[in-house]
């Protein structure tokens, strides 16, 4: 067996970042908070190569985070690649019957961290602390809102998301309180 190697950070350029550090401070922080959620069920929003959002109500059991060999920044979001993916095993639920559960659309797979919008403890989440993770770039383009607006509408709390916004997010952050979502 190998030992595995750190995985090196890509050199973003100016005119790949715009001048934000990539992927942001807080992103390694969320990759050991999502570590410490092996095993359990999470629900995911995900966006496609070509910018389509998808927010499922399939629960998935995460099964590891693993480094990304490849990650590139890029201006676009949904062309980025962090340098961790989510290891997921889909979960059959109840309403899901046998026959649709074998035809193998939902049996898990990996995906890289800069792909996934948003990873909850439940399907549309309704309290702060049901967010595990949320990439604020994604979901800004999804709601064709700007970040800022995002967290002043309480759309997702400040303390899960791994993108900057201008230098906002801190004090917004700050002015949640306690990982609170931000006062409209």
């Amino acid at each position: 067996m190998s030992i595995p190697t750190p995985t090196p950070q890509p050199q973003a350029d100016a005119s790949s970042s715009q001048g934000q550090v990539w992927p942001s401070p807080r992103y390694h922080q969320l990759v050991e908070d999502l570590r410490r959620c092996i095993g359990r069920e999470v629900y995911l929003s995900i966006v496609s190569f070509n910018g389509a959002f998808r927010k499922e109500g399939q629960p998935y059991r995460l099964l590891d985070v693993i480094p990304f060999p490849k990650p590139r920044a890029h201006p676009h979001p949904p062309k980025r690649a962090y340098p961790h993916m989510l290891v997921l095993e889909s979960v059959q639920t109840p309403e899901q019957d046998d026959l649709h559960w074998h035809s193998g659309l939902l049996h898990g797979g990996a995906i890289n961290l800069a792909h996934v919008g948003s990873v909850t403890t439940r399907p549309y989440p309704r309290q702060p602390e049901e967010y595990l993770y949320a990439n604020l770039d994604l979901l800004s383009a999804y709601y064709a809102c700007p970040a800022r607006q995002l967290l002043e509408r309480r759309v997702v709390p400040a303390r899960i998301c791994v993108e900057s916004t201008g230098g906002d997010l801190g004090r917004l952050s700050a002015a949640q309180g306690q990982g609170g979502m931000a006062e409209a």
